[in-house]
């Protein structure tokens, strides 16, 4: 089964990156250990993949990101 979690916004005013969703992340990731993340809502994909998996590794959550993965359609397929 495939999961996917869709968040419209990764901050609100007076909390930090991804707190406000921090319990629903963890609630659908429960059990997983890595995530593929798709990180074309900024321009910079580098910069963004990174602020993600610093703070999903918080969570305890490694993330790869589909920018980085020579074939990115063969990873969505695996993910």
């Amino acid at each position: 089964m495939s999961r996917v979690l869709l968040i419209s916004n990764s901050t609100l005013f007076g909390r930090g990156y991804l707190d406000h969703a921090e319990e629903e992340i963890r609630d659908l990731l429960r059990g997983i250990r890595s995530v593929l993340f798709v990180p074309y809502a900024l321009h910079d994909f580098d910069a963004y993949a990174e602020k993600a998996r610093a703070r999903l590794g918080t969570m305890g959550i490694a993330l790869t990101s589909v920018h980085e993965e020579p074939d990115p359609q063969r990873a969505m397929a695996r993910a």
